[in-house]
């Protein structure tokens, strides 16, 4: 998926890169981090929030990716969990701890 033409990468650093996936509305664009081994750790952006009367308002939102395991042939993260960005405090959000995968599953 991150090889997708709809995908385009532009080097910020060493260790980060911005990505900004190009949808038919609006591109929507956040930094990722990697860590030595080239494995994403972290990734932020803005991303529109709903608060009070269901009004959306653009809000910093962050990642963090870990625990890394093989499912498969496949290295992932096996803990992400994802946070707002309100007034310099992380508030998160969810926390998704991956057990197993299944690819290319017929429905």
């Amino acid at each position: 998926a991150f090889a997708s033409d709809a995908i385009h990468w532009e080097p910020v650093s060493g260790e980060a890169s911005r990505v900004t996936l190009v949808q038919v509305d609006a591109p929507v664009a956040a930094t990722v981090e990697f860590d030595a081994e080239g494995r994403i750790v972290l990734f932020r952006g803005e991303r529109y929030r709903d608060v009070r009367g269901g009004k959306p308002v653009l809000t910093p939102w962050v990642g963090r990716c870990g625990g890394y395991r093989e499912f498969g042939h496949f290295r992932v993260p096996a803990h992400v969990e994802v946070a707002w960005v309100v007034d310099g405090v992380e508030f998160a959000y969810a926390r998704f701890d991956v057990t197993a995968i299944e690819y290319n599953v017929a429905d």
